[in-house]
């Protein structure tokens, strides 16, 4: 199964990286080529989006926390900045459809979750 969703994963997302060079071993992908890969389009982008992605990222985790498990302004605030975070990279990889769409989907279930802790 999950070398299924990982094939599904990298055949659309290697299509938004055509300009890029992917070396492949027996025609896959290795996980630690697929990292490398993320780490290298990441530290292509602009110190805008890499902030944005990076506060989102970390006020995700940290106000998921079961520290604050009590407060539900915080909980809601975290579903948000991965709303933020989903949304990011749903415009970012607005070329391919279906990858946007998949963020896009994301985004609004976190925002959907979002106001259900608020009420």
């Amino acid at each position: 199964m999950f070398r299924e969703v990982f094939r599904w994963i990298t055949d659309y997302w290697y299509s938004s990286f055509t300009c890029l060079a992917l070396s492949r071993i027996e025609g896959r992908c290795t996980l630690m080529q697929w990292i490398k890969l993320m780490i290298k389009v990441f530290l292509n982008e602009p110190l805008w989006f890499k902030i944005l992605i990076s506060i989102t990222f970390l006020a995700s985790i940290i106000l998921s926390s079961s520290f604050f498990t009590n407060h539900a302004y915080l909980r809601s605030c975290s579903k948000l900045a991965a709303a933020i975070f989903f949304c990011a990279y749903a415009i970012k990889f607005r070329r391919n459809f279906k990858t946007a769409l998949l963020f896009f989907a994301c985004s609004v279930l976190c925002i959907l979750l979002s106001i259900s802790l608020l009420f």
